[in-house]
């Protein structure tokens, strides 16, 4: 469902948008429970989704609303559609979501009916809309005074905020000294999603902000005592030498990975391709997965095997066990990042002979159907 919001308001990039879903939370408050919830807009992006943020998460559906909510973290919202000038449409449907109820997410937003709470989110995005633009000619003003001598970030609504070395620091899980700001939840993790800045280990990642291209180091690392563990993150500002240094670094790790990822799946595929022995069936989507999920290599070259393994495999009734499971779930993600996926899966599917007892094979073809009937993919 593609469409052009012709006369809608125009925002000047993504981050906008995050601020005005902010602002409208904040400003549309329902009661004490009111975190729980955020309001869904309807946004051009190339398509029409409607959005909506809670916390460090922002939350998006294209317009068939009753079957397809997801959930992206905004540094990758950011990072995708940075250049892209998003138009806000509140004509049509808005909607109230709750993040941590029960149930999954497309049973936890209802539509709002109440004409108050209508008004108040009307009025919230026109004077959101209204201070931006003041916003916007203050910093025109700032760029012109300040001349080429001053660096970016200090011009920068996301880096202005951020030290140039700053840290948190945890005692017994009790954090003492809160320095990064959360404006920090908006930098880009390069070479995501081999990269992260999970806290389970001790481990480095470089950061950039998607407005002016500022790098940051960040690091953490912990030290187990008996008396209460210390967990430490560091954020520091790079240079720009430093920065090309740093994100050679991660270049060069993501080659590092790849080369061993191809290196070893010839040995899964011939698994794949025999498709008799269970424990090796499994081991080998254990295998693909972990470097689709994990490490974020393309596996394109994998899909063959895995249908045809899916088509032959011996089946076994008690669910995870079955290497049905995984190799089904594997190419069901495969085809998230768009519809020439799912018709290049579709196309070795239907044309694959299939041996198996088990029904995962027709239902990873009945699913690819209806999500092209849908248009249900990822951001």
């Amino acid at each position: 469902m593609s469409g052009v919001l012709q006369n809608a308001p125009e925002l000047d990039n993504p981050r906008e948008l995050i601020d005005l879903l902010m602002y409208v939370n904040q400003q549309c408050m329902q009661g004490e429970h009111y975190k729980n919830h955020m309001v869904l807009l309807s946004v051009d992006l190339g398509d029409l989704y409607y959005v909506g943020r809670n916390s460090n998460l922002l939350y998006y559906s294209h317009l068939g609303l009753a079957t397809n909510l997801r959930g992206m973290f905004l540094r990758e919202f950011l990072g995708k559609f940075w250049g892209k000038k998003p138009r806000v449409n509140v004509t049509g449907n808005i909607w109230v979501f709750d993040p941590i109820g029960s149930g999954p997410f497309p049973t936890r937003y209802t539509a709002v009916e109440d004409e108050t709470l209508k008004s108040a989110i009307l009025s919230a995005v026109d004077t959101f809309l209204r201070e931006t633009e003041k916003v916007r000619k203050e910093h025109r003003k700032l760029v012109q005074e300040a001349g080429s001598d001053v660096p970016a970030w200090k011009l920068c609504p996301i880096c202005g905020p951020i030290p140039d070395n700053t840290y948190n620091f945890w005692k017994g899980g009790n954090l003492e000294t809160d320095g990064i700001p959360a404006n920090e939840n908006l930098l880009e993790i390069l070479g995501a999603p081999l990269f992260d800045d999970s806290t389970s280990s001790g481990h480095w990642c470089v950061k950039r902000c998607p407005e002016c291209g500022t790098c940051y180091k960040w690091d953490f690392s912990y030290e187990y005592l008996v008396n209460g563990s210390e967990d430490e993150v560091n954020l520091i500002r790079l240079s720009d030498v430093q920065a090309r240094e740093w994100i050679q670094k991660v270049n060069d790790t993501i080659r590092l990975s790849t080369e061993d990822f191809k290196a070893r799946a010839p040995l899964h595929l011939e698994a794949l391709m025999a498709a008799t022995n269970q424990k090796a069936l499994k081991a080998a989507a254990e295998f693909i997965e972990y470097a689709q999920f994990v490490k974020g290599h393309d596996i394109t070259f994998t899909i063959p095997a895995l249908v045809y393994a899916l088509a032959r495999h011996p089946h076994t009734q008690s669910g995870l066990e079955c290497p049905g499971y995984w190799i089904a779930s594997i190419l069901r993600s495969f085809t998230d990042k768009g519809p020439d996926r799912v018709n290049y899966l579709l196309t070795l599917m239907k044309a694959a002979e299939v041996t198996s007892v088990g029904d995962e094979f027709s239902k990873v073809i009945d699913d690819l159907s209806q999500k092209l009937v849908e248009d249900r993919f990822a951001l």
